[in-house]
């Protein structure tokens, strides 16, 4: 690679750092092919939430199975519904594991809660080799409550599974805000 195409990729990865949530423990400098499939990977990793939260909103369940692995499992803590700053006193936590019981909770999901476009953020990836940990979250609304608004915390883990990255771990945290209408 030439000196001046060598730069230009260092600064590409420098600058996709910073934007993707910056580098744990970023490669040697110098070694340019291993920051490239850091950089490679987290963006990879990061689609994997946008994959996720458009299939959920536009009602594609083979889209929000691609991104999980068939071993994959979904946490949903007891304390992890909020609504008003308290979960229920009756939650029990719900765990889903293997792709065929992932895909008919978000089919039954999709079909009943009918989400507006969301928000994603703070979407931060800890690269460990073949395996990654992250954490992000969404704003979410529903199209029969637009004014429930929804703030939904998830803690991930990732495997490169083939060669591409998969959910392996999902655990979803919900807390719910009802935003007032009208004059008061």
């Amino acid at each position: 690679m030439g000196t001046g195409l060598r730069r230009l990729a260092v600064g590409m990865v420098v600058a996709s750092t910073v934007v993707v949530g910056g580098c744990a423990s970023p490669p040697p400098e110098g070694d340019v092919s291993a920051q490239v499939r850091e950089l490679t990977d987290r963006a990879e990793i990061l689609n994997l939430s946008t994959i996720y939260s458009d299939g959920v909103v536009h009602g594609r369940i083979d889209d929000i199975m691609s991104v999980f692995a068939d071993d994959a499992s979904t946490e949903v803590p007891a304390d992890a519904l909020v609504l008003d700053g308290a979960a229920p006193a009756d939650a029990e936590p719900i765990r889903t594991d293997g792709a065929a019981a992932l895909r008919a909770q978000y089919t039954g999901m999709v079909e009943n809660l009918h989400p507006l476009p969301a928000v994603g953020l703070n979407r931060i990836v800890t690269l460990e080799g073949d395996t990654a940990t992250g954490r992000s979250m969404s704003i979410i609304r529903f199209r029969d409550n637009p004014n429930l608004i929804n703030l939904a915390n998830y803690e991930d883990e990732y495997r490169r599974i083939d060669g591409r990255w998969k959910f392996t771990h999902r655990v979803i945290r919900v807390q719910k805000f009802e935003q007032q209408t009208g004059s008061g």
